[in-house]
């Protein structure tokens, strides 16, 4: 026969289960808001989760991210404070997090895709979430156009306009801004459409645009510039500078990376595919200001491949050039490009896309979501990844640049010789990249360019340095083709001096 003490030794596990069981959902079961940080972004987009039932240690729930919610379930453990979760979708998104002073905050991964997570409670109820970002209805409004500079023939201005409204009709951008270059001076600028749809506010030359990976011819310049002046190694260990940046070995044999292979594309640093992030707190606010917490996106990342032995784009390698152009120059990376670049070129209106800046004219940003609709884009840092994406300027100063790229007020012949022509991979295979800058031909005439496209933005410069001409593209609404703009703008221009 049991005694009364033995049944209470017994009872005793499952009383601790219970409570336990009791406690966790307690402490899980309801709303908790903040934010996720996409693939490559930073800076966080509204997030919701949504936990409808605990049993046991059994979790059900929902993500509710910008496109919609999506249901979940998994696991959370008491004792650790870890809560796992899984998307019931074909490809599940996993999500991992840790609760903490209130705080249920981690990573999430998808494939070889990474998203980090931090939410705090805001309910005890399952409450309704809905972070789809607003619909832009460009047909309720009269489309303004602004003309700032107006230096093109009559005749050759109207052809303009008819690229410009043909473009706008086809790709439905909610601001877009066209800048040329003649003779290696800045002679007209002109707008359609809005910096800010929503506020009422039209596109025009003063508006702000982003960079985006234009960035990185910028940096290029700024690298050319230190290896004329005897500061750059462009063949050194980039490890010499930055020994932040781990030591790789790629097959088991060590693997050195140069600001050469960084500007050829050919370094092996992942892009935002198959990133590993370290995911840390910090102290100040916008700690990715400082350039070098920009190797905390990437640095646990292997090598993809050996360098020098594929062509490989990489945003993220380009902040690590970044931070040895500040160690090579002994001054910070913004601050090389403003005595290097900006200056010589008459560029006063470009700047760094920081956070805690209030910048004048600073666009808001347009892309089409799954279902077509165009919509407004949630606002990001850009700061981690400034030398190859977080420049902010006019149309007009992006022109302006591609103006002192004609001339000789940025780079001598030598280096231009260097850094537009086409590279090759260590076997002898062209990859028709330059250093920090695309190449191509205009009717057997060299081309010099890049484009540029992230949140907010798709932008492109083309150069036919020979001629004089330039043409800048920006706009807020991404992922639209303005290659094709800019390519059908530079033949026109090109046509004329004929």
């Amino acid at each position: 026969m049991l005694t009364r003490s033995l049944l209470r030794a017994l009872a005793a596990p499952l009383l601790v289960s219970l409570a336990g069981a009791q406690s966790a959902r307690e402490t899980l079961l309801g709303t908790w808001d903040g934010t996720c940080e996409p693939p490559g972004i930073v800076g966080g987009d509204p997030f919701s989760l949504r936990i409808e039932a605990v049993e046991g240690e059994a979790v059900r729930g929902t993500l509710v991210l910008a496109e919609g919610p999506t249901p979940c379930a998994g696991t959370f453990a008491p004792a650790e404070g870890t809560l796992i979760l899984d998307s019931l979708e074909a490809e599940p998104l996993r999500v991992e997090l840790r609760l903490a002073d209130g705080v249920l905050a981690g990573q999430g991964r998808k494939g070889p895709w990474e998203w980090g997570f931090r939410v705090t409670r805001a309910s005890v109820e399952v409450l309704a979430r809905d972070h789809a970002p607003r619909v832009v209805d460009l047909a309720r409004a009269e489309r303004p156009e602004d003309f700032a500079l107006v230096g093109l023939p009559e005749a050759l201005g109207l052809r303009l306009d008819d690229l410009m409204q043909a473009f706008v009709a086809a790709h439905q951008p909610v601001g877009l801004s066209v800048a040329c270059v003649v003779g290696g001076e800045l002679v007209d600028v002109r707008s359609s459409g809005w910096e800010d749809f929503f506020a009422g506010v039209p596109a025009s030359a003063a508006t702000r645009y982003r960079w985006a990976s234009i960035s990185k011819p910028l940096t290029a310049t700024a690298a050319a510039r230190l290896l004329a002046a005897g500061k750059l190694d462009l063949d050194r260990d980039v490890r010499a500078l930055v020994p932040e940046y781990p030591a790789q070995v790629v097959d088991g044999a060590p693997a050195v990376v140069t600001a050469r292979d960084i500007l050829r594309h050919q370094s092996g640093i992942v892009h935002y595919e198959g990133a590993r992030r370290t995911w840390r707190a910090y102290e100040e606010p916008h700690p990715f200001e400082r350039l070098v917490h920009g190797l905390d996106l990437f640095r646990e990342s292997p090598l993809a491949f050996a360098p020098h032995t594929r062509e490989s784009y990489s945003t993220h390698a380009w902040t690590l050039l970044g931070l040895v152009l500040e160690r090579a120059a002994e001054k910070p990376y913004a601050e090389i490009v403003r005595e290097l670049v900006l200056g010589p070129a008459g560029m006063a209106e470009t700047e760094p896309d920081h956070p805690s800046r209030s910048i004048p004219h600073r666009s808001a940003g347009y892309e089409a979501d799954a279902e077509g609709r165009l919509v407004e884009i949630f606002g990001d840092d850009v700061s981690w990844k400034l030398p190859g994406g977080g420049w902010i300027s006019t149309v007009g100063d992006l022109a302006r640049f591609g103006a002192a790229l004609c001339g000789s007020a940025l780079l001598d012949e030598e280096r231009k010789a260097l850094f537009w022509s086409a590279q090759a991979l260590a076997d002898g295979t062209p990859t028709g990249m330059g250093l920090g800058f695309a190449l191509d031909d205009l009717a057997g005439e060299r081309v010099v360019q890049h484009s540029g496209g992230q949140r907010k933005a798709a932008t492109f410069l083309m150069v036919l340095p020979e001629r004089g001409l330039a043409v800048a593209v920006m706009s807020n609404t991404a992922r639209l083709p303005v290659g094709d703009l800019a390519g059908a703008v530079l033949r026109l221009l090109r046509q004329a001096q004929r």
